[in-house]
Protein backbone atom coordinates (compact mmCIF):
# COMPACT_ATOMS: atom_id res chain seq x y z
CA UNK A 1 0.00 0.00 0.00
CA UNK A 2 2.74 2.44 0.89
CA UNK A 3 4.70 2.00 -2.35
CA UNK A 4 1.69 2.44 -4.69
CA UNK A 5 1.18 6.24 -2.21
CA UNK A 6 4.61 6.89 -3.15
CA UNK A 7 4.33 6.32 -6.64
CA UNK A 8 0.93 7.68 -6.71
CA UNK A 9 2.91 10.66 -5.25
CA UNK A 10 5.28 10.75 -7.82
CA UNK A 11 3.18 10.57 -10.82
CA UNK A 12 1.21 13.58 -9.25
CA UNK A 13 4.25 15.37 -8.57
CA UNK A 14 5.74 14.55 -12.25
CA UNK A 15 2.07 16.01 -13.99
CA UNK A 16 2.22 19.29 -11.76
CA UNK A 17 6.06 20.37 -11.58
CA UNK A 18 5.91 21.82 -14.96
CA UNK A 19 2.92 24.52 -14.10
CA UNK A 20 3.41 25.16 -10.25
CA UNK A 21 6.72 25.85 -8.20
CA UNK A 22 7.14 22.24 -7.17
CA UNK A 23 10.25 20.20 -5.76
CA UNK A 24 11.88 18.19 -8.58
CA UNK A 25 11.22 14.98 -7.12
CA UNK A 26 12.82 13.37 -10.05
CA UNK A 27 16.31 14.80 -7.87
CA UNK A 28 15.66 12.84 -4.51
CA UNK A 29 18.08 14.30 -2.51
CA UNK A 30 18.31 17.60 -4.28
CA UNK A 31 14.58 18.71 -2.42
CA UNK A 32 14.64 22.24 -1.65
CA UNK A 33 15.55 22.75 1.75
CA UNK A 34 12.47 24.93 2.89
CA UNK A 35 9.18 25.10 1.14
CA UNK A 36 6.19 27.33 2.02
CA UNK A 37 2.74 25.74 1.04
CA UNK A 38 0.47 27.39 2.45
CA UNK A 39 0.31 30.52 5.05
CA UNK A 40 -2.85 31.68 6.11
CA UNK A 41 -3.89 33.61 9.30
CA UNK A 42 -4.86 29.90 10.95
CA UNK A 43 -3.20 27.44 9.07
CA UNK A 44 0.45 27.63 8.25
CA UNK A 45 2.10 24.91 6.26
CA UNK A 46 5.58 24.63 5.20
CA UNK A 47 7.97 21.61 3.89
CA UNK A 48 11.54 21.36 6.09
CA UNK A 49 14.26 19.39 5.78
CA UNK A 50 14.58 16.53 8.26
CA UNK A 51 16.07 17.21 11.53
CA UNK A 52 19.40 15.83 12.45
CA UNK A 53 18.17 12.46 14.28
CA UNK A 54 16.87 10.97 11.13
CA UNK A 55 18.43 7.74 10.56
CA UNK A 56 16.11 7.12 7.36
CA UNK A 57 14.61 9.06 4.84
CA UNK A 58 11.11 9.13 4.48
CA UNK A 59 8.83 7.36 1.49
CA UNK A 60 8.27 11.15 0.43
CA UNK A 61 6.36 12.30 -1.93
CA UNK A 62 3.52 10.12 -0.55
CA UNK A 63 -0.64 10.43 -2.36
CA UNK A 64 -2.70 11.06 0.50
CA UNK A 65 -6.09 12.18 0.07
CA UNK A 66 -7.99 14.76 1.74
CA UNK A 67 -10.60 12.95 3.41
CA UNK A 68 -8.16 10.07 4.44
CA UNK A 69 -6.01 12.73 6.10
CA UNK A 70 -9.36 14.19 8.00
CA UNK A 71 -10.36 11.11 9.46
CA UNK A 72 -6.95 10.24 10.99
CA UNK A 73 -6.62 14.22 12.19
CA UNK A 74 -10.22 13.79 13.58
CA UNK A 75 -9.44 10.77 15.48
CA UNK A 76 -7.15 13.11 18.19
CA UNK A 77 -8.72 14.43 20.87
CA UNK A 78 -8.20 16.34 24.10
CA UNK A 79 -8.80 16.38 27.15
CA UNK A 80 -9.92 20.17 27.76
CA UNK A 81 -9.33 21.50 31.69
CA UNK A 82 -13.40 20.80 32.78
CA UNK A 83 -13.03 17.30 31.39
CA UNK A 84 -14.47 17.64 28.13
CA UNK A 85 -12.59 16.21 24.57
CA UNK A 86 -12.96 18.23 21.65
CA UNK A 87 -10.61 18.00 18.51
CA UNK A 88 -7.30 19.48 18.52
CA UNK A 89 -9.14 23.05 16.10
CA UNK A 90 -12.63 23.00 15.12
CA UNK A 91 -14.03 20.46 12.53
CA UNK A 92 -13.68 23.27 9.29
CA UNK A 93 -10.03 24.00 10.32
CA UNK A 94 -9.05 19.91 10.07
CA UNK A 95 -10.87 19.90 6.93
CA UNK A 96 -8.70 22.87 5.41
CA UNK A 97 -5.75 21.56 7.69
CA UNK A 98 -6.07 18.00 5.68
CA UNK A 99 -6.28 19.22 2.26
CA UNK A 100 -2.72 21.76 2.97
CA UNK A 101 -1.13 18.16 4.34
CA UNK A 102 -2.46 16.76 1.71
CA UNK A 103 -1.23 19.20 -1.15
CA UNK A 104 1.98 19.20 0.93
CA UNK A 105 2.92 15.76 1.12
CA UNK A 106 2.75 14.88 -2.56
CA UNK A 107 5.32 18.31 -2.83
CA UNK A 108 7.83 16.95 -0.53
CA UNK A 109 10.84 14.80 -1.23
CA UNK A 110 12.81 12.01 0.74
CA UNK A 111 14.02 14.12 3.29
CA UNK A 112 11.85 16.69 3.41
CA UNK A 113 9.07 16.74 6.99
CA UNK A 114 6.01 18.60 6.29
CA UNK A 115 5.84 21.16 9.27
CA UNK A 116 2.68 22.71 10.07
CA UNK A 117 1.39 25.56 12.85
CA UNK A 118 -2.54 25.48 13.76
CA UNK A 119 -4.82 27.61 16.12
CA UNK A 120 -7.95 26.98 17.23
CA UNK A 121 -10.02 28.82 19.67
CA UNK A 122 -10.81 27.90 23.18
CA UNK A 123 -13.87 29.69 25.40
CA UNK A 124 -13.05 31.36 28.27
CA UNK A 125 -16.26 32.03 29.70
CA UNK A 126 -20.04 33.88 29.05
CA UNK A 127 -18.20 37.27 29.16
CA UNK A 128 -13.91 36.53 28.27
CA UNK A 129 -14.65 35.64 25.05
CA UNK A 130 -12.06 32.81 23.87
CA UNK A 131 -8.46 32.44 23.94
CA UNK A 132 -6.30 31.23 20.78
CA UNK A 133 -4.32 28.01 21.74
CA UNK A 134 -1.82 26.50 18.75
CA UNK A 135 -0.11 23.22 18.10
CA UNK A 136 3.05 22.42 16.60
CA UNK A 137 4.79 19.69 14.89
CA UNK A 138 6.50 17.83 11.89
CA UNK A 139 5.06 15.13 9.89
CA UNK A 140 6.36 12.66 7.73
CA UNK A 141 5.15 9.11 5.98
CA UNK A 142 7.06 5.50 6.40
CA UNK A 143 6.14 1.88 6.02
CA UNK A 144 2.58 2.73 6.33
CA UNK A 145 2.76 4.78 9.10
CA UNK A 146 2.04 8.45 9.79
CA UNK A 147 4.68 10.05 12.19
CA UNK A 148 3.73 13.14 13.90
CA UNK A 149 6.08 14.66 16.24
CA UNK A 150 4.96 17.82 18.25
CA UNK A 151 6.65 20.57 18.99
CA UNK A 152 4.18 22.32 20.95
CA UNK A 153 0.57 21.34 21.46
CA UNK A 154 -2.36 23.43 21.97
CA UNK A 155 -0.71 25.79 24.11
CA UNK A 156 -1.82 28.91 24.69
CA UNK A 157 -1.03 31.65 22.01
CA UNK A 158 -0.10 35.54 23.08
CA UNK A 159 -1.33 37.86 20.73
CA UNK A 160 1.68 39.36 21.05
CA UNK A 161 4.15 37.00 19.93
CA UNK A 162 6.05 36.59 16.66
CA UNK A 163 3.83 35.00 14.12
CA UNK A 164 6.46 34.37 11.69
CA UNK A 165 6.25 31.00 10.72
CA UNK A 166 10.32 30.08 11.13
CA UNK A 167 9.88 31.25 14.96
CA UNK A 168 7.68 28.00 16.02
CA UNK A 169 9.00 24.70 17.47
CA UNK A 170 8.43 21.69 14.96
CA UNK A 171 9.99 18.87 17.48
CA UNK A 172 12.50 16.69 16.71
CA UNK A 173 13.26 13.03 16.05
CA UNK A 174 16.66 13.46 18.80
CA UNK A 175 15.32 15.39 21.26
CA UNK A 176 12.38 14.89 23.44
CA UNK A 177 9.93 17.43 24.04
CA UNK A 178 8.10 18.02 27.28
CA UNK A 179 4.82 19.27 25.86
CA UNK A 180 0.94 18.68 26.79
CA UNK A 181 0.48 15.22 24.62
CA UNK A 182 -0.69 13.52 27.26
CA UNK A 183 -3.74 15.20 26.92
CA UNK A 184 -4.31 13.08 24.29
CA UNK A 185 -7.28 10.82 24.90
CA UNK A 186 -6.29 7.39 23.92
CA UNK A 187 -7.70 5.76 20.82
CA UNK A 188 -7.26 2.93 18.70
CA UNK A 189 -6.24 4.86 15.82
CA UNK A 190 -2.87 6.22 17.38
CA UNK A 191 0.14 4.88 19.97
CA UNK A 192 2.97 6.46 21.17
CA UNK A 193 6.15 6.21 19.20
CA UNK A 194 7.97 3.70 22.12
CA UNK A 195 8.46 5.99 25.26
CA UNK A 196 8.47 9.19 23.84
CA UNK A 197 5.42 11.27 24.67
CA UNK A 198 5.65 14.19 21.83
CA UNK A 199 5.74 11.64 18.94
CA UNK A 200 2.75 9.53 17.80
CA UNK A 201 2.00 7.10 14.98
CA UNK A 202 -1.48 6.56 13.18
CA UNK A 203 -1.48 4.20 11.12
CA UNK A 204 -1.94 4.92 7.17
CA UNK A 205 -3.88 1.55 5.81
CA UNK A 206 -7.09 1.45 3.97
CA UNK A 207 -8.36 -0.46 6.56
CA UNK A 208 -6.87 1.85 9.64
CA UNK A 209 -8.10 4.72 7.86
CA UNK A 210 -11.46 3.46 7.17
CA UNK A 211 -11.71 2.46 10.96
CA UNK A 212 -10.51 5.95 11.77
CA UNK A 213 -13.57 7.42 9.98
CA UNK A 214 -16.26 5.02 11.75
CA UNK A 215 -14.62 6.12 15.06
CA UNK A 216 -14.95 9.57 14.49
CA UNK A 217 -17.27 11.61 16.91
CA UNK A 218 -20.30 13.38 14.78
CA UNK A 219 -19.65 16.96 14.57
CA UNK A 220 -22.25 19.57 13.47
CA UNK A 221 -20.71 22.27 10.69
CA UNK A 222 -21.75 25.62 10.44
CA UNK A 223 -20.82 28.72 8.19
CA UNK A 224 -22.27 32.27 6.93
CA UNK A 225 -23.33 30.56 3.83
CA UNK A 226 -24.51 27.54 5.19
CA UNK A 227 -27.40 26.53 7.75
CA UNK A 228 -25.83 24.70 10.75
CA UNK A 229 -26.26 20.83 9.94
CA UNK A 230 -25.05 17.89 11.51
CA UNK A 231 -22.25 15.25 9.66
CA UNK A 232 -22.26 11.83 10.41
CA UNK A 233 -19.23 9.81 9.56
CA UNK A 234 -18.54 6.19 9.42
CA UNK A 235 -20.28 3.52 7.20
CA UNK A 236 -23.80 4.14 6.13
CA UNK A 237 -26.63 3.15 8.50
CA UNK A 238 -27.09 -0.25 9.81
CA UNK A 239 -29.39 -2.81 8.18
CA UNK A 240 -27.91 -2.26 4.79
CA UNK A 241 -26.39 -5.80 3.11
CA UNK A 242 -23.10 -5.50 1.62
CA UNK A 243 -24.23 -5.09 -1.41
CA UNK A 244 -25.95 -2.00 -0.20
CA UNK A 245 -29.25 -2.16 -0.48
CA UNK A 246 -31.67 -2.13 2.74
CA UNK A 247 -32.18 -6.07 3.61
CA UNK A 248 -35.74 -7.02 3.59
CA UNK A 249 -37.71 -7.48 6.69
CA UNK A 250 -39.68 -10.61 7.16
CA UNK A 251 -43.75 -10.57 6.65
CA UNK A 252 -44.37 -11.65 9.97
CA UNK A 253 -42.42 -8.70 12.49
CA UNK A 254 -44.05 -6.25 9.48
CA UNK A 255 -47.57 -7.01 10.03
CA UNK A 256 -46.73 -7.51 14.02
CA UNK A 257 -45.62 -3.74 13.67
CA UNK A 258 -48.59 -2.77 11.18
CA UNK A 259 -51.11 -4.45 14.23
CA UNK A 260 -49.33 -2.28 16.97
CA UNK A 261 -49.14 1.66 15.30
CA UNK A 262 -53.10 0.66 15.04
CA UNK A 263 -53.82 -0.08 18.48
CA UNK A 264 -51.36 2.25 20.24
CA UNK A 265 -49.17 5.35 19.54
CA UNK A 266 -45.45 4.41 21.35
CA UNK A 267 -44.84 7.06 23.85
CA UNK A 268 -41.30 8.86 22.29
CA UNK A 269 -38.01 8.06 23.72
CA UNK A 270 -36.55 10.80 25.98
CA UNK A 271 -33.58 12.70 24.91
CA UNK A 272 -30.42 11.86 26.25
CA UNK A 273 -28.49 14.56 27.83
CA UNK A 274 -26.05 14.41 25.06
CA UNK A 275 -28.29 15.01 22.59
CA UNK A 276 -29.88 18.02 24.24
CA UNK A 277 -26.41 19.56 24.26
CA UNK A 278 -25.65 18.90 21.02
CA UNK A 279 -28.82 20.65 20.13
CA UNK A 280 -28.56 23.93 22.06
CA UNK A 281 -25.19 24.19 20.45
CA UNK A 282 -27.06 23.73 17.25
CA UNK A 283 -29.61 26.10 17.94
CA UNK A 284 -26.86 28.95 19.01
CA UNK A 285 -24.88 28.28 15.81
CA UNK A 286 -28.22 29.24 13.49
CA UNK A 287 -28.87 32.34 15.81
CA UNK A 288 -25.07 33.17 15.19
CA UNK A 289 -25.51 32.98 11.54
CA UNK A 290 -28.27 34.63 11.04
CA UNK A 291 -26.95 37.68 13.42
CA UNK A 292 -24.05 37.36 10.46
CA UNK A 293 -26.41 37.40 7.60
CA UNK A 294 -27.44 40.93 8.89
CA UNK A 295 -23.78 42.14 9.45
CA UNK A 296 -25.22 42.84 12.76
CA UNK A 297 -21.82 41.37 14.11
CA UNK A 298 -18.08 40.94 12.05
CA UNK A 299 -16.94 37.95 10.13
CA UNK A 300 -13.75 38.31 12.85
CA UNK A 301 -16.19 37.80 15.54
CA UNK A 302 -18.53 35.53 14.09
CA UNK A 303 -15.58 33.05 13.30
CA UNK A 304 -14.33 33.37 17.10
CA UNK A 305 -17.51 32.35 18.82
CA UNK A 306 -18.85 29.88 16.36
CA UNK A 307 -15.39 28.25 17.26
CA UNK A 308 -15.78 28.50 20.43
CA UNK A 309 -19.48 27.10 20.26
CA UNK A 310 -17.98 24.23 18.17
CA UNK A 311 -15.12 23.84 21.05
CA UNK A 312 -17.95 22.93 23.35
CA UNK A 313 -19.38 19.50 21.37
CA UNK A 314 -19.65 17.09 23.81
Amino acid sequence: MHNKRILTGLMIASMTAGCSALPNVGDRDNSPAYVNVVNTEEIRIRLIPQDAGAQQTNEHPAAFEPSQLEALLSSLRIENEDGRASTVTSPSRIRQLSASLSKAFVRAGPRQDVAFVVFRRVAQGQFAGSARHVTTGRAFYRGDTLHIIFGEFDDRFSEFRDMSINEFEYGSRAEPRQVGVQRLVAGESWHWHGERRDWIELEATPEAIEAARAAAPRVIESSASTAAQPLEYGPAAAGKSETGTAEPASEAPAAAESSASMTAEPAPAAPAPRDAEWSRIEERLTRLKRLREQNLISADDYEQKKDALLERLP
